[in-house]
């Protein structure tokens, strides 16, 4: 079981470190 999921556009290029910077909003 997971408590996040993260779902992105085809054409959305996050960075690596993307949900470690986004998750704490959370």
């Amino acid at each position: 079981d997971y408590d996040f999921v993260a779902i992105f556009d085809a054409d959305f290029q996050p960075t690596p470190d993307f949900l470690k910077k986004t998750m704490p909003y959370f």
